[in-house]
């Protein structure tokens, strides 16, 4: 599995698009593990380029260890109904972030 990470990591290294990295992948045939929740077991798939364009920009895959990327909110429409968002932060705002945390597959600085 971490050499398909890897993989991916190389590819984006040399071709410089997620689009690129995603198309290599279909042309070649290539599968790519996805856990559809925790503790799911990891199924081979054809790959997305939402997942690969996920994993080129998750910075556990930098080795950090991250708490707090997003917001839940509830606000109310227009007929009095709760809506719930879910609002990205910007790094800035997260919750913990501790770079360096553990080994990964490119370092914090590429990211």
């Amino acid at each position: 599995m971490t050499s398909a990470i890897r993989t991916v990591f190389a590819r984006f290294a040399e071709l410089g698009s997620v689009r690129r990295v995603w198309l290599w992948l279909r042309s070649e045939g290539l599968t790519f593990p996805m856990q559809t929740h925790y503790g799911a077991a990891i199924q081979w798939i054809d790959p997305s380029y939402t997942a690969i364009y996920h994993v080129l920009t998750n910075p556990v895959y930098a080795g950090a260890y991250v708490y707090g990327k997003s917001r839940r909110q509830i606000t109310l429409d227009a007929t009095g109904r709760r809506k719930r968002q879910t609002r990205k932060l910007p790094p800035s705002e997260w919750s913990v972030l501790i770079p360096e945390h553990h080994a990964g597959f490119i370092d914090w600085a590429t990211l």
